[in-house]
């Protein structure tokens, strides 16, 4: 249920990523999201924070929640879009898919904060993350691709899944 706040706009309380309202909503309303404790603002087509880029889907395929993906130029000279890699380490990872994105669509990706990744195989809490050979996961990093690290592991798995990580703002891609 959604209430008025102070001149403030609509506010849909506390949630989860995953329940967040999905219809009838204004651009400026928000919510408090318990699952990287950030304030949220539909902005009209998404549901943001200051952790997300908002990049073009140029993969070829539709882009799944909490995949992982690397920068390159787009469809035009102007235009920076996100694709996955199958390159281990590469150093152009820019963050993961919030929403899931079909191809040539707008998606949503998380830069920086703490959000779930998708992995390739079993994972250590604490163990820093690059891309792996697996198309759109990531992988424990075996201390050869210190361009490549993204994050680190805050939870773990026994195999292929998700964990939850702390991505690490860039300040650049290299």
């Amino acid at each position: 249920m959604a209430y008025i706040s102070l001149n403030n706009g609509y506010t849909y309380g506390i949630r989860t990523l995953a329940n967040r309202p999905t219809t009838g909503l204004s651009a400026g309303e928000t919510f408090f999201c318990t699952d990287n404790n950030r304030v949220m603002t539909y902005d009209g087509t998404f549901w943001v924070c200051d952790d997300f880029v908002v990049m073009v889907n140029r993969s070829g395929v539709t882009l799944n929640q909490w995949d992982l993906v690397i920068v390159q130029q787009g469809g035009t000279s102007t235009e920076i879009s996100c694709v996955r890699t199958t390159t281990s380490g590469n150093p152009l990872v820019v963050g993961v898919v919030v929403y899931q994105a079909l191809n040539g669509a707008n998606c949503v990706i998380a830069v920086k904060g703490n959000y779930r990744v998708a992995v390739a195989s079993a994972t250590s809490l604490g163990a820093d993350l690059t891309t792996s050979a697996t198309s759109g996961s990531a992988q424990t990093n075996a201390g050869i691709f210190s361009k490549g690290v993204f994050g680190f592991a805050t939870s773990s798995t026994a195999g292929a899944g998700q964990v939850d990580c702390i991505i690490m703002a860039r300040k650049e891609l290299i």
